[in-house]
């Protein structure tokens, strides 16, 4: 008897794990579909919601592509969510193509990322620990010191600082960030 319950425990954890990692995919423009949690060399993730035509999202692509390019064989990968339901799969796609966007790009038309992670500004950073807690919230660095406004020289390298963090198992600076960029509107 005693034999019985252990095994549909375990197949009651087996599933409930099961349902939780489904609850982290991620579905490309492409149709490939994504659970980074399953793979045991993911540390954490980033999501970092964009539009296609908010400038301040446009200017950051090739930060972005450098930033993906070395962290994610670092077990971080990225992925840019698009919120706006306007935006189809093709319109993202021509955007990736124009901008060189090497990261796999996600619709999200429910809004369901925004929800979970309280998004609110394009271009925002969350990332994101194994442990699906939000580390890190905010913006990339603080090239922008207002919308419109760029400085000369970033001072403050924030995602990267708190992606080190994560790396190298020591206590990210500042959680929260303001994000400057375009508003995330409410398209449900």
């Amino acid at each position: 008897m005693r034999a019985k319950f252990i095994l549909l425990s375990l197949l009651v954890t087996s599933t409930f794990c099961t349902a939780n990692a489904d609850a982290w995919t991620f579905t490309d423009i492409d149709g490939k579909d994504y659970q980074p949690f399953s793979d045991s060399s993911t540390k954490a993730l980033v999501l970092i919601f964009i539009t296609t035509d908010c400038p301040v999202a446009n200017f950051y692509q090739p930060v972005i592509k450098k930033l993906a390019a070395s962290y994610a064989t670092q077990g971080i990968p990225i992925y840019l969510v698009h919120p706006d339901t306007t935006v189809t799969a093709r319109a993202a796609d021509n955007h990736r193509k124009e901008y060189g966007i090497t990261c796999p790009v996600v619709l999200d038309h429910e809004h369901a990322w925004v929800e979970k992670t309280k998004a609110t500004i394009t271009p925002e950073a969350v990332l994101i620990t194994r442990d699906k807690n939000i580390v890190y919230q905010g913006r990339i660095d603080n090239r922008y010191a207002k919308l419109g406004h760029k400085r000369q020289v970033v001072t403050s390298f924030d995602l990267k600082e708190a992606l080190d963090a994560i790396l190298n198992n020591t206590k990210i600076k500042q959680a929260k960030t303001p994000a400057i960029g375009c508003l995330i509107a409410d398209m449900k």
